[in-house]
Formats: structure tokens, C-alpha cells, sequence
């Protein structure tokens, strides 16, 4: 029986029976832990609509894909594919979409989904772009890079990359936080040599993130690790092997070395190179 097919009972005046809330339905589904497959909306489903329409219906479906697997297991899921992957699916991908291989952000015609985990636990956030800005590729986290060749110091060149913006994000010098991203920053800047958002001038040998959604992130203490130094907390690093960060002559800004297999190194801040900006 529906809803909306139940009896009135007719003791009292006659009420209108207003059906059920998404929110009702989605604290039903966490109080009972019931496993239910949401369908991510592709273009085809929503012929006529646009990309942006498109992207919207696919967050909707995805946030209570979100809910379903919190009652399922008891934490919220860091990446899309957690929810693909499960039996039956969490959430489910129509005709066109399709998912990349970091498993965080799923593509559809004219639409990327980005999911980024929350800190310790809390809800991801979802985010929807609908374009990429001209000049800019998707990388593996699904955010926007472009490699500038430029000649700038490395203040100059944090200033150009903070003056640009696209689907709400502001961009800066890139941050380089996993292999993937460091694989895919190399592809840009082929064997040119790019600023990247980091520096040890506040206190040398403090090697921070210090631009973007990482900024203030100490990841390198010290120098070379002949000397001591070492990654922070597990931090991905990638310094020249051996020899850098070497502070040879007061160097305290980071560059990627595309000659030198893409390495890191510190360099002197007011030498002039191109940098790599990140939008998101």
C-alpha cells in the first residue's frame, strides 16, 4: 500500500497526508543499516539538461550514497570506488560514467564529481565542475593543473597563480601530496624546471606547504637525509635522492626538476622559472 493509498480516519477533520522527507527516508535507512544501491545520473538520464544539471543530480545521489555506507559500516568512505565496489553496490555508475583510477572523482559528459575525504573521519565533501578552464588538465585527484613557462621568482609566481580562478576555486602553486599527483605534475612540465608552493624561509630546515588547502603542512624536517633530515608524519616526498634539500648558499624555495626525472630541490627564491598552478 502507498502512502499516500493509507485510510483517513474521519473522527476529526480530514489532514492531507504529506508522503515522506528525503531526510525521513535517509534516517530510515541509517536506523535500519539497509543495503541500497543509489545510481549516479548520467547525461543520458537527463537528456536536454546540460552538464551542470548533470553534475548536480550525480552529487544528490552520491551524498546519500554517502549516508548508506556510514549505516553499512559504520565510517564514511574516502574514495567513490568504496561505494562501487560493494555487494550489492552503494552506488552504481549509468551508461558514460565512469570513475578514475584514484577512485576519487567520477566523469560524465561535460561533468567531473570530486570527493575529498574528510579530516578524521567526517563527512567527504562533494564537488561538482562542469568544465575545464582553457589551458588546465584534470589530475588524478581531480583537481586543475597548468604548467606556466613564465620566467618568475617564486613570490611573483605564487602571486600570478593566487590571480587565477575557476568553478569557485582559487589557485595556487601546486602541491604535490602522492605519487599520482607527482606522476601526473611531470607529464606537465616535460624537462622544464617549476615552481612548486613550498619553502623553508621561515626557519630553515621547516619545509612546509605553504599555499593551497595544504598551507601551513610541515612535511620535510632538516636537511639531506645523510644530515638528519627526513619526511614529517609519513609525508610524500620526493627530493633529488641523496643530495637535497642541500640549503647550498641559502636556498629556500622548492622546485620540480622535469630534467632529473621530476625530482625535487631547493633553489634560490629570487631565481626566475616557470611554476605549476592548482586549481582546487
Amino acid at each position: 500500500m502507498r502512502a499516500n493509498d493509507r485510510p483517513q480516519h474521519h473522527a476529526g477533520p480530514a489532514t492531507h497526508d504529506r508522503g515522506f522527507t528525503l531526510i525521513e527516508i535517509l534516517v530510515a535507512i541509517v536506523l535500519v543499516g539497509v543495503l541500497s544501491a543509489v545510481v549516479v545520473i548520467g547525461v543520458g538520464a537527463l537528456s536536454g539538461s546540460g552538464s551542470s544539471a548533470s553534475c548536480t543530480a550525480s552529487k544528490d545521489a552520491a551524498t546519500t550514497a554517502l549516508d548508506v555506507h556510514l549505516a553499512n559500516s559504520g565510517s564514511y568512505p574516502t574514495t567513490f570506488t568504496a561505494m562501487i565496489g560493494t555487494n550489492p553496490p552503494e552506488l552504481s555508475l549509468s551508461g558514460g560514467v565512469s570513475a578514475d583510477a584514484s577512485g576519487l572523482s567520477v566523469s560524465g559528459s561535460g561533468w567531473t564529481l570530486v570527493l575529498t575525504p574528510g579530516v578524521s573521519g567526517a563527512k567527504p565533501i562533494l564537488t561538482c565542475d562542469t568544465g575545464v578552464p582553457d589551458g588546465f588538465s584534470v589530475g588524478p585527484n581531480g583537481h586543475y593543473y597548468r604548467y606556466v613557462s613564465t620566467q618568475l621568482t617564486w613570490q611573483a609566481a605564487a602571486t600570478a597563480a593566487a590571480e587565477l580562478a575557476a568553478d569557485g576555486h582559487a589557485g595556487h602553486l601546486a602541491t604535490i601530496t602522492s605519487p599520482a599527483e607527482q606522476a601526473f605534475v611531470v607529464s606537465l612540465v616535460g624537462n622544464a624546471w617549476a615552481w612548486l608552493g613550498a619553502h623553508d624561509q621561515v626557519t630553515e630546515g621547516d619545509w612546509r606547504w605553504t599555499v593551497g588547502p595544504e598551507a601551513g603542512t610541515p612535511f620535510w624536517s632538516g636537511g639531506r637525509p645523510a644530515e638528519g633530515g627526513a619526511p614529517i608524519g609519513g609525508a610524500y616526498t620526493t627530493w633529488e635522492p641523496s643530495i637535497q634539500p642541500d640549503n647550498q648558499g641559502n636556498e629556500d624555495c622548492m622546485h620540480i626538476r622535469g630534467n632529473s626525472s621530476g625530482n625535487w630541490n631547493d633553489w634560490f627564491c629570487t631565481s626566475t622559472i616557470g611554476y605549476v598552478v592548482e586549481l582546487g
